[in-house]
Formats: C-alpha cells, sequence, structure tokens
C-alpha cells in the first residue's frame, strides 16, 4: 500500500492525517456549516540520498588518473583511460550504494521526496462541530 501525503493547496503535501487536513481546508474557507474545501491526496515518493550525487564511474576514474599524474608524471599517464564502460557503471552503482548505505546507518536519508498521482477530493463542512463529509 503507497505511503499516503495530504495538501491543503496541492503543493505542500504533508504525512499528516486525512482528518486533520481536511479541517484545516474548511476553516482556511470559512468554516461554516455548507462550506467546500478542497483536499489533495498523493502518493509519497521516497528519493535516496544517492539522487542527488554528482560524481560517477567516470568522475572517479578521470580524478584518480589526475592523482596518480601528478604524483608520478608520465609514468601515470593514461593509467584508466581504456577502462570498458561495463566496469566504469558497475563502479557507478557501488558508489551509489555506497552513498545510500552511509547515509542509512546514519539516519540522513532524506525525510522529504516528490508526490505522485495527486487528486482533489471534495469536503463539505456538515455542523457546528467540525463534522464534514467526503464528497465524490
Amino acid at each position: 500500500m503507497p505511503d499516503l501525503v495530504y495538501s491543503e493547496n496541492g503543493e505542500s503535501f504533508n504525512s499528516g492525517e486525512f482528518h486533520d487536513v481536511a479541517e484545516q481546508a474548511l476553516d482556511s474557507v470559512g468554516g461554516n456549516v455548507g462550506d467546500e474545501a478542497e483536499v489533495y491526496c498523493g502518493e509519497k515518493v521516497t528519493i535516496k540520498a544517492s539522487r542527488y550525487l554528482d560524481c560517477y564511474g567516470d568522475d572517479i576514474l578521470e580524478y584518480l588518473n589526475e592523482q596518480a599524474y601528478e604524483e608520478l608524471g608520465e609514468h601515470a599517464e593514461g593509467w584508466l583511460n581504456n577502462t570498458p564502460q561495463d566496469i566504469t557503471d558497475e563502479l557507478s552503482r557501488m558508489i551509489q550504494i555506497a552513498v545510500d548505505a552511509w547515509a542509512g546507518m546514519h539516519g540522513l536519508q532524506p525525510e522529504f521526496g516528490k508526490v505522485k498521482n495527486v487528486r482533489g477530493i471534495t469536503v463539505k463542512l456538515t455542523d457546528d462541530n467540525g463534522g464534514y463529509e467526503v464528497i465524490c
């Protein structure tokens, strides 16, 4: 079952309860019996820390080549220049795995994410005690 998030405005979503967001939305339109408001519901898409990594296998190989050249000069020139793409891709995957493992180990994975499959749900205030109904 997807992790659902809710919003009063369709832009800023949170993981709160539908009931709380519905009450806030109704309050924002006046809070009178018969008032209707739109509440938005969507599925949270979790993003891993590695999503924001701007360094991949090609970059690491280039860096290693540069460092070796600076230390040993022409003896190290071109050391990793002919690394096959599948091996470079493997390095990229291993870096992503390491970053996500590190972030997970230290509680640093993003708490934020994207929202997909957003839909509006109309709610109508039915009484002065905050009762409401969902209008499909």
